[in-house]
């Protein structure tokens, strides 16, 4: 998709701006708290219904307004326009359209813009708990496999149930017999959708890392099913004999007095869990906080890749702050990428220059101050 037209209103400092003309690179910038953030969380808003700072729609809504708005005009790869609008107030009710018709489902208005972001947060990716890495990688699966929503709903409810029956102490194997029966028949689904998607994934990861930093030579991607705590090396040809689903299945109900003990469901799809090393060594421990930042970029536009690969999608690029902890050398590397890809990106940055003057990107460049948004004249060369 390629953003050609943006509103926002009433998005934290962003009382009312409007924008057109973007290239594939737009470079937005100015001082910190100026507003530059706040744009790409508004992008984030009308892609998925929810800003990638706060849990809480009222700490995005300006402060002197009960409701915000924005609205993107976007042209896909066969040169259709898609049309967006998005409004929210603070008491988390939404009203989304989508080329004039009415979504009710965060989940369906996510499918029309796919968005990734590169933040601060994104360090979570590593540093963070396994629930933040299993969404990111749900996140890719969602958008090439149509029936893993599906199968990820009747989960959730199964486990949810579950759980209750573990908190109040029952212990009798037959009241969750229904619930495991889903539990299993969906979480199996959804681990061979994760997996199928990995071995994809995992060549343009590998590619990606090791043409980002040479100390990425000898990187290892390992998945956590969830279904057992044992680390498997993600590849092309991963064997299938491991994923036996009736000994799994045996040992998820053989459990049942570790989940009663515990309260709560310890096997199974919703403990999946990616795990990256470097030399066999937990990368999180190794790496300094400028090579993390590499190996982020690196998983973002794997999943870029992915995306473009199996469903011919190019995501948006919002990436915040993107030089930071990265040499030239490095944010060349990413940006010859997204060049090379043909993705659009929103970049900001306190600073005019990015990368390197010689290299071939066509960018706009946008000047942002106090919450109000101005074109610079005139294209530059990153």
């Amino acid at each position: 998709m390629f953003i050609k037209k943006v509103i926002v209103d009433q998005v934290r400092n962003l009382s009312h701006v409007s924008l057109e003309g973007f290239e594939s690179f737009n470079l937005l910038v100015g001082p910190n708290g100026s507003g530059k953030t706040s744009f790409l969380e508004a992008v984030a808003l009308a892609s998925q219904g929810r800003s990638f700072r706060s849990h809480k729609i009222a700490h995005v809504i300006n402060h002197e307004d009960s409701t915000l708005s924005v609205f993107i005009e976007a042209e896909d790869r066969h040169g259709l326009n898609h049309r967006i609008g998005i409004r929210r107030n603070r008491q988390n009710q939404f009203q989304v359209r989508v080329n004039g018709e009415g979504i009710h489902s965060l989940a369906e208005l996510s499918q029309v813009l796919p968005i990734l972001v590169i933040d601060n947060e994104a360090f979570q990716l590593l540093d963070g708990s396994a629930s933040v890495r299993s969404r990111f990688l749900d996140w890719g699966v969602f958008h090439v496999k149509h029936e893993f929503y599906h199968q990820w709903r009747i989960y959730s409810r199964a486990l949810k149930q579950r759980n209750e029956l573990l908190k109040s102490g029952h212990s009798n194997q037959d009241e969750y017999d229904v619930w495991d029966e889903h539990i299993l028949n969906a979480g199996f689904a959804i681990t061979q959708y994760r997996l199928a998607f990995l071995q994809v994934f995992n060549i343009h990861f590998l590619q990606y890392a090791k043409m980002f930093d040479p100390l990425f030579a000898d990187i290892a991607l390992g998945f956590k099913t969830g279904w057992d705590r044992v680390n498997h090396d993600v590849c092309e040809s991963m064997p299938t004999d491991w994923f036996d689903e009736g000994s799994l299945s045996d040992k998820f109900r053989s459990n049942l007095s570790q989940d009663i003990r515990y309260k709560r469901t310890q096997l199974g799809a919703h403990r999946a869990d990616l795990h990256i090393t470097i030399n066999k060594m937990d990368a999180r421990d190794v790496l300094s906080r400028g090579q993390k930042k590499s190996l982020i970029c690196a998983l973002k536009l794997a999943m870029a890749k992915t995306l473009k690969q199996t469903m011919a999608r190019y995501p948006v690029l919002l990436l915040d702050d993107l030089p930071a902890e990265l040499d030239t050398e490095h944010l060349n590397a990413v940006l010859s990428v997204i060049n090379d890809e043909q993705y659009q990106a929103f970049i900001t940055s306190v600073d005019t220059q990015l990368g390197n003057n010689n290299m071939p990107l066509k960018a706009r460049m946008f000047h942002v101050e106090h919450g109000k948004i101005s074109t610079a004249n005139g294209d530059i060369n990153a």
